[in-house]
């Protein structure tokens, strides 16, 4: 469904939802209900249905506001540097040197926020501090 609304308008995008996806979300909060009991909680299943269940309010914020995106797969995106680097940064051996690390990865995802090629920017800001200025 949402493949269809993209290149709507957050109004069309919105209104096309309030009518398409109520249906869909009464099925499955149906189906969670009726499945839930007959599931072990300590399943991996019983545990996705209970975080269904808890999370079901926040599921249906798509429904309030066109501009939502009912995947969080950008976001996702955009922090997997930061969760692969996570590990690396254990291996930092200063204080320093791991406060440099997290400064590149700002600017390198600053730069891609913005349409930037972090290369060109990097290589960009390393020619800025090369040259002197003339401050007065």
């Amino acid at each position: 469904m949402e493949r269809e609304l993209k290149d709507l308008s957050a109004e069309e995008r919105l209104k096309q939802r309030n009518e398409k996806a109520p249906p869909i979300l009464d099925g499955l909060l149906d189906y969670l209900n009726r499945q839930k009991s007959l599931t072990p909680e300590k399943t991996k299943l019983g545990r996705a249905m209970t975080y269904l269940s808890n999370q079901w309010a926040n599921l249906q914020v798509f429904l309030k506001n066109g501009n939502v995106p009912l995947s969080n797969n950008g976001v996702e995106n955009c922090i997997r540097p930061f969760a692969v680097g996570r590990r690396a940064w254990l291996f930092s051996t200063s204080a320093k040197g791991a406060e440099a690390s997290a400064i590149l990865y700002s600017l390198a995802a600053s730069a891609k926020a913005s349409g930037v090629q972090a290369h060109d920017y990097f290589e960009y800001l390393l020619d800025q501090v090369k040259r002197p200025t003339n401050r007065s």
